[in-house]
């Protein structure tokens, strides 16, 4: 769920930015304390990817701490949801899509002319 979310940026260098990559290529899953405790901050992926240095028990406090400097998209457990349908990055509109939605754009495409 972390990196498919509809609007998760996907690039090719050399226009590809490591930083970009690492904060707007993960999202921050908001499903609550309890989740943050037991899977050890894992909400938090994208300071991960940004520096593994990190301990894990600290990722909560320094997303919180670096509070506006970190513009992440966050998921909450109903959004998640709806998250597993994305599997594919659609370049030209530069978002997730359904295996069904890019069935159809490609029929769409390569449809004979009338």
């Amino acid at each position: 769920v972390v990196h498919n979310f509809e609007q998760v940026y996907w690039g090719r260098k050399p226009d590809y930015s490591y930083e970009k990559g690492a904060l707007e290529g993960s999202s921050v899953l908001r499903f609550g304390n309890l989740f943050d405790r037991l899977t050890l901050n894992i909400a938090y992926h994208d300071l991960h990817h940004l520096n593994s240095s990190i301990p894990c028990y600290n990722l909560k406090r320094c997303y919180e701490e670096a509070g506006d400097l970190l513009e992440s998209y966050e998921i909450g457990f109903f959004e998640a949801l709806s998250c597993y349908g994305w599997k594919l990055y659609d370049e030209k509109a530069q978002k997730m899509v359904t295996f069904a939605a890019a069935r159809a754009r490609s029929e769409m495409v390569n449809a004979p002319a009338a």
